[in-house]
């Protein structure tokens, strides 16, 4: 991996000449150069760096200068800093938040890792320093590395439900789209900032949050391809979306007549059973499946007691893909 602070732009709360903070990010950190380090002496002390743009970051490493030949031989890490932190912030004038510490430190190297996090601008904090001298604050390097990632953090999706539930260890996906829905749009969202993230319909890329459409009763694959910025990793996810089937009921014709008449997306009705004890059900079209107060009926006329009965109830589903209309009919007796 890289380290991201060599060479970068930096800036210390105060140094003693000829060690700036510069000199802790050149990478020289094993040679017998005394002068190739930061030194501070007033503490709490700190120097940081801009890395010039965002980056998911993982681990840092802090050298000593008991990494060096003749200050790594001195009694209990007397070269070593004792307390000091890696603090970051995303914009220049925010607030440093805390990544990770160490503290009553004795070793000649801090090599951390810690939960990735989106940095632009990190900071060496330390608030003790050599274990000889606690008020002086010497580096020989400070660094932090990338964590290339393939992953994503979300799939946003725009008229359906991503199924299962996202996870960006999970890469295969599912969206149903209603019947009346002609088009949908994904948006995978990418955990490293500096990834590459490429969508495509049977090899024709598409963009994040633009509109798909899709053929009632049909399926589409979505391929989503990503990877990490500094094109180490990659990962494909694929997100299948399904568009419904017909659910709705084509005709209904009933003795006595509904009231109002039938129409496909009208979902309410009267019939005048006054004076009867059933009613007839002539005809049912539909490319739906569909039950009447839960049952399944193949065959008409079909004759419907309603001595115990206030209303009907015919629940449609599509023959593919998920969707479902209710149609009810109220018995007026």
């Amino acid at each position: 991996m890289v380290n991201l602070l060599l060479g970068k732009p930096c800036t210390a709360s105060s140094y003693v000449l000829p060690y700036e903070p510069a000199r802790a990010v050149d990478g020289v950190s094993t040679s017998v150069d005394p002068t190739s380090r930061w030194l501070c002496n007033t503490l709490p002390g700190w120097m940081q760096v801009d890395l010039g743009k965002n980056y998911l970051v993982n681990r840092w490493v802090v050298r000593n200068m008991g990494n060096v030949m003749g200050w790594n031989t001195y009694p209990n890490g007397g070269y070593n800093m004792s307390d000091y932190k890696l603090q970051y912030m995303n914009t220049a004038n925010g607030t440093w938040i805390d990544m990770d510490g160490v503290v009553s430190n004795t070793n000649a190297i801090t090599d951390r890792t810690f939960p990735d996090q989106i940095v632009r601008y990190v900071r060496l904090y330390v608030t003790k320093g050599l274990n000889i001298n606690p008020q002086l604050a010497s580096c020989m390097e400070f660094e932090v590395y990338e964590h290339p990632s393939a992953d994503l953090t979300s799939i946003q999706v725009a008229g359906g439900t991503l199924e299962p539930v996202f996870a960006s260890n999970v890469t295969s996906y599912t969206v149903n789209l209603g019947y009346d829905t002609e088009e949908f749009a994904l948006n995978p969202v990418a955990k490293d900032p500096n990834a590459t993230v490429v969508m495509t319909v049977d090899g024709s890329v598409v963009h994040p949050n633009s509109c798909i459409e899709i053929e009632p009763g049909t399926s589409m694959a979505v391929t989503i391809t990503v990877t990490a910025g500094n094109g180490s990793v990659q990962k494909v996810y694929t997100v299948n979306a399904v568009r419904a089937s017909s659910p709705y009921l084509e005709s209904l014709f009933t003795d006595p007549e509904l009231s109002p008449s039938f129409s496909s997306k009208v979902y309410s009705y009267n019939l005048n059973a006054v004076g009867r004890s059933s009613i007839e059900l002539i005809y049912i079209g539909s490319a739906a499946d569909f039950t009447i107060n839960g049952n399944i009926i193949t065959t008409y006329p079909y004759s419907f007691d309603i001595t115990t009965e206030s209303s009907i109830t015919i629940v449609t589903t599509s023959t593919y893909g998920v969707d479902s209309r209710t149609y009810k009919i109220t018995l007026i007796k």
